[in-house]
């Protein structure tokens, strides 16, 4: 941080320090060790405030960075997770880890190279009861899943109950036979044009509240 309070070691700014052609050959030397000790003090960071994080966006740069002490350092507080796609953004050094807490899991994309999703497998999956992704860059995949052939492999998430589609902004749409294919396999299935942080902690307790009535 700096003197504004605004983040300055970004994926974008860490490119471009890494990408300069610096005169000063002190700057050249200075540079690099500054940002990956940046990026340590992070780890430091997360493991002495894990026990006040349920909520975390990762987002994955090309430094050579090991990500799994600081997503390990909140496996026991971690109730949801921010990740652009799957599975590729999932650090395969977690792929056996257990978050006992983890519930919701966020994400845009669909790594189709991945398909099917045998993934689903994982422990990291076992936990997890919401996900919550976009219609438009994901609907096709999903509904491909549950009515084809390999639709038995969304058994392998054993606690998944509930699928969020973002709609984007406007009027909410419905889709009857996203939503049918998804009963059939005892998974529940909206459509929401945005969900706040709050909100997206929150839909787990009202999904186990709907479950007891």
């Amino acid at each position: 941080m700096n003197s504004a309070d605004n983040s300055f070691l970004t994926i974008t700014s860490v490119k471009h320090l890494l990408d300069l052609r610096l005169v000063s050959k002190s700057w050249t030397i200075a540079v690099p060790p500054f940002i990956y000790t940046s990026l340590n003090l992070k780890s430091l960071w997360a493991e002495r405030a894990g026990r006040h994080i349920r909520l975390l966006e990762y987002v994955p740069v090309n430094l050579n960075q090991d990500p799994t002490p600081i997503i390990c350092a909140l496996q026991n507080t971690l109730e949801g997770l921010f990740v652009t796609s799957l599975p590729d953004e999932i650090p395969p050094t977690i792929y056996n880890v257990c978050f006992p807490k983890l519930k919701s899991l966020r994400f845009m994309l669909i790594d189709t190279l991945a398909s099917p999703p045998i993934w689903l497998e994982w422990s990291f999956f076992q936990t997890i009861e919401v996900f919550i992704t976009s219609y438009s860059d994901t609907r096709d995949y999903w509904y491909e899943t549950m009515t084809g052939s390999n639709s038995y492999l969304i058994a392998q998430a054993v606690n998944l109950k509930k699928f969020i589609f973002f709609t984007g902004e406007g009027e909410i749409l419905w889709d009857f036979d996203l939503v049918a294919a998804f009963k059939a396999h005892g998974i529940g299935c909206c459509f929401s044009t945005e969900m706040s942080h709050t909100e997206i902690l929150s839909c787990v307790k009202e999904l186990d509240i709907e479950e007891q009535q």
